[in-house]
């Protein structure tokens, strides 16, 4: 994980961050972090049924605090005597993903061959996991796709992942 975050449950506010960026001691029930995925599922996790507690989950997003870098978050309530008194909610890389699709860049021990690849596509056609052309060759990958109008390039070049900046078509 990238960050794991304690939150008040009244005032949404964070009181532990293990990386301490510049979300530490903001209100997740404030702009912006309110409109953000962030706010969203601390809302839903802070409102649950502590009867029906559940782990509250987000796709991914680029956020402030990481530089726009592509996150996803899970939360799930803290409860004491039956009562919710604060969130914890834990801050997603993409790394994780990429392993699992990539087998750590093994893919020809998976089966995949010199070209093969498997890799995961959100709804809005967004890449959620990275490219093998991009893994392997960053640079002829940015060449290939330069004139598409499917690619973020400069964000690819800075975060350096086509995840939620290459789609699909």
């Amino acid at each position: 994980y990238l960050n794991l975050m304690l939150v008040d449950n009244k005032t949404g506010y964070v009181l532990y961050s293990a990386k301490n960026e510049i979300d530490f001691g903001v209100s997740l029930l404030s702009k912006p972090y309110a409109d953000e995925p962030i706010g969203k599922i601390f809302l839903q996790a802070s409102q649950m049924n502590v009867d029906n507690i559940d782990v509250i989950k987000s796709d991914f997003t680029t956020y402030l605090p990481y530089r726009f870098q592509p996150v996803a978050f899970m939360a799930v309530p803290i409860l004491e005597k039956k009562e919710i008194v604060g969130v914890m909610i834990v801050q997603l890389s993409t790394t994780a993903i990429n392993d699992i699709m990539t087998n750590s860049n093994n893919w020809e021990t998976d089966g995949l061959g010199k070209t093969g690849e498997c890799y995961i596509v959100g709804k809005d056609r967004l890449m959620r996991s990275d490219i093998r052309t991009f893994k392997e060759n960053p640079s002829k990958f940015i060449l290939s796709v330069k004139k598409s109008n499917y690619a973020n390039i400069e964000y690819i070049k800075f975060h350096q992942t086509t995840v939620l900046f290459y789609q699909v078509n």
